[in-house]
């Protein structure tokens, strides 16, 4: 297995990915696990260490799980990391205290898991950070961290909660940003042609080292290019995001 897609059962971009993945490379290639097929692996072994000039991570693993799919060190090369939780369904008889230490616990392995992929080589896209299975950056905190990059952002969006956000049905203006790769996410108006920010690829580039998160979707205003919000795990599901994602898994992988 060199590409591996981790996502639940209901996330069609997940699904879209793999589906193009696997008949490019081959069924072999490409897993798909989902969430809860891994929290009931059969049997797993991770171990690591640090080397003594404790310039690269050594990682040993293996997920055996149900079905006969294996998870081996060595293999994997690319990585789309679409996992939001950790599902507990061997303790969905516990009492609630136990079966959140239980996610607790498994979540604390798949990020160790994950952190030491990335620092191993393997390109894995939403790494984890800050304890979370991805970067866990609010809404206010992208912003400000785009604000740092060089985007313009609107000043009153910053002062806004969550639910005030009266733009977000403007489907208009989505982007798909994977790498320096910047596509529409299929919903843009016919003849539409949104202004980018000045010093877009700059700011982006600043933006995607400083948070971590290589692929990125957009929300940007076809007016007067603001940047109005960005979102680490896209949804879009339009032939040119899946064509993007899978390229940028490809071309990580080499």
């Amino acid at each position: 297995m060199e590409f591996l897609v981790l996502a639940h059962p209901d996330d069609e971009l997940a699904l879209r990915v793999a589906a193009r993945l696997r008949r490019v490379h081959g069924p072999q290639a490409v897993g798909i696990v989902a969430a809860e097929v891994l929290a009931m692996a059969e049997n797993v072994i991770y171990r690591q260490a640090s080397p003594p000039d404790e310039t690269l991570i050594q990682i040993e693993y293996e997920w055996k799980l149900a079905g006969g799919t294996h998870i081996r060190s060595g293999e994997l090369r690319s990585v789309f990391n679409r996992l939001r939780l950790t599902p507990a369904p061997q303790f969905a008889a516990a009492d609630a205290a136990d079966r959140d230490y239980a996610a607790a616990e498994l979540g604390a392995l798949w990020v160790s898991w994950l952190a030491a992929l990335q620092r191993e080589g393997v390109f894995v896209v939403n790494p984890p950070g800050r304890g979370s299975l991805q970067t866990a950056y609010s809404y206010l905190e992208w912003l400000k961290l785009a604000s740092v990059a060089g985007f313009a952002v609107p000043a009153e969006t910053l002062e806004k909660s969550e639910e005030e956000k009266s733009w977000i049905n403007t489907p208009d203006r989505l982007w798909l940003a994977a790498g320096a790769n910047l596509v529409p996410a299929g919903n843009q108006l016919p003849g539409s042609k949104p202004a980018l920010p000045n010093n877009f690829s700059h700011n982006l580039r600043t933006l995607q080292e400083n948070s971590g998160c290589p692929l990125l979707e957009l929300v940007i205003s076809d007016v007067d290019g603001l940047l109005l919000e960005v979102n680490p795990f896209p949804q879009s599901t339009h032939p040119d995001t899946v064509d993007a994602v899978v390229a940028f898994l490809e071309a990580g992988a080499r």
